[in-house]
């Protein structure tokens, strides 16, 4: 169900979705970086996923920091607080 307000969000400001979806882009390239330089996927020979997996081995602590902090972020988005303040999270 979508309520009216919504739509009118949608309607009214376009770029309004576009801002609210990408505030983490930072973050999440820096995890894809780290986690493609990791001995996880560069010796492992393991998949991105796997990678990310929390007790996945061969993945650093500056990977993991990455991955916790990308995790805040899109919580953050998801946080109706943060709707007036904006994501601390984001990049």
């Amino acid at each position: 169900l979508v309520g009216p307000i919504v739509l009118h969000y949608v309607t009214e400001f376009p770029d309004f979705q576009a801002v609210m979806s990408s505030s983490c882009t930072d973050i999440r390239e820096k995890v894809k970086e780290c986690i493609s330089r990791s001995e996880c996927m560069v010796i492992g020979r393991k998949s991105a996923k796997e990678c990310l997996h929390p007790k996945a081995e061969g993945v650093s602590v500056e990977c993991k920091a990455f991955i916790n902090l990308l995790y805040h972020c899109k919580r953050g988005q998801l946080d109706q607080r943060t709707r007036f303040r904006g994501n601390k999270y984001s990049g």
